[in-house]
């Protein structure tokens, strides 16, 4: 992954589509190493990683869909809708490593709409990891809230200056 950094362009098809058949190898590692190369290699919002990626998610390994919840946290577009939609279903995922993925990458992408529901649907998974998601979903509220704060401070004080 390392060398793939120096020396390919973040965002380049032509290495993504290369990447593509190591997520289906037999190994686990070798899927994980891939997920993580598209981590570091996908460009925001690529839509080709983002649906590899989530292909993951449904992967017999819990580490690998560990992994695509980290992933989808790091690639995908804040508010989008079919990664909100498959990490919330991650929630109710039967390892504890992949709830707390999910959740972590919801805290990430989820607009506050989006977080209602979320917070919603947390109520209802296992308590192993309950309080730890609802914390950082309201952390990630808080933030959401302060920059929605910070954003209309400065449009009124725009508007202001505009008179």
């Amino acid at each position: 992954v390392r060398t793939l950094q120096r020396v390919c362009r973040r965002g380049d098809p032509a290495v993504l589509s290369r990447l593509l058949p190591w997520l289906e190898q037999g190994h686990w590692p070798q899927r994980q190493a891939a997920l993580e190369a598209f981590a570091e290699l996908s460009a925001p919002g690529d839509k080709l990683a983002i649906e590899a990626v989530m292909q993951r998610l449904s992967d017999g390994d819990e580490t690998c869909r560990q992994t695509a919840c980290e992933v989808l946290g790091k690639v995908a577009q804040p508010g989008d809708e079919s990664v909100v939609s498959m990490l919330i279903l991650k929630l109710h995922d039967s390892s504890w490593l992949v709830r707390d993925a999910a959740g972590h990458a919801l805290a990430k992408l989820a607009t506050l709409d989006q977080l209602a529901k979320v917070e919603q649907e947390v109520e209802s998974i296992a308590d192993d990891i309950r309080g730890m998601v609802l914390e950082t979903l309201a952390a990630a509220r808080g933030a959401l809230i302060d920059i929605s704060r910070v954003e209309s401070a400065a449009a009124v004080a725009c508007l202001g200056a505009c008179q």
